[in-house]
């Protein structure tokens, strides 16, 4: 099995020694390793594991270690790419027109979202403009969220479908795009929570999405 995690450590010296002889006892190899963020003297960490254990005895084992915490552990079949975002700006920027459904599938692997979608609201009510796979109770959305000028993060509310809400682990960002009273709508399930980088990348993204349908002649940015 191959998993990912996301770990805060404390920034210092033999920190990351004492995490990876913890993962090899529990009998997994560490496959990659990028650092993504360091504040307060702790650094966060994603890691991608081989494991011929389960999630929840390699958690165990990696907490064992002082001061560590497991933010979030998956299973995945790929590696996380720390240079993917700009890897889909790059896309986005040849592609020209289209670029917004471009962002749109591109994230999941960009940023492990688990879905992404742009809605725009309208006097007949929610328009889902392009979505990428999976994305649950597109029928029961409401948008009482909309207009939006800011990128932010959007709390458990009765606006979301029931799928949504019920799970627990769920967390939505919304990005605008080139008009206030549309928006792209990001979901990430079984973690780890958006970091502020992972925020800043995905505002970036949806600019350039938004400016490069522009240049391309599409006046909407890339809405419809």
């Amino acid at each position: 099995m191959r998993f990912a995690l996301r770990l805060s450590l404390p920034d210092r010296r033999g920190a990351l020694s004492a995490v990876a002889s913890a993962i090899g006892r529990a009998g997994a190899n560490i496959v990659s390793l990028d650092v993504v963020g360091i504040a307060d003297g702790m650094a966060i960490d994603d890691v991608t594991v081989q494991s011929d254990v389960p999630a929840d005895i390699l958690r165990r084992a990696v907490e064992e270690v002082p001061s560590v915490v497991v933010e979030a552990i998956r299973e995945t079949d790929t590696f996380r790419d720390p240079t993917a975002p700009l890897g889909l700006a790059t896309e986005m920027v040849a592609a020209g027109s289209g670029a917004v459904p471009l962002l749109v599938n591109g994230l999941i692997d960009a940023l492990w979202v688990s879905w992404a979608m742009v809605v725009a609201a309208s006097i007949t009510g929610p328009q889902v403009l392009h979505a990428s796979g999976d994305v649950p109770g597109i029928d029961e959305l409401e948008t009482p969220w909309l207009p939006i000028e800011d990128l932010r993060r959007l709390n458990r509310a009765p606006w979301m479908p029931a799928a949504w809400r019920e799970q627990h682990d769920l967390e939505v960002v919304a990005a605008p795009l080139s008009q206030r009273n549309t928006a792209l709508l990001v979901g990430r399930t079984e973690g780890p929570r958006f970091l502020d980088s992972e925020l800043t990348q995905l505002q970036r993204l949806a600019r350039i999405a938004v400016k490069v349908e522009v240049m391309a002649g599409n006046g909407n940015g890339g809405t419809r």
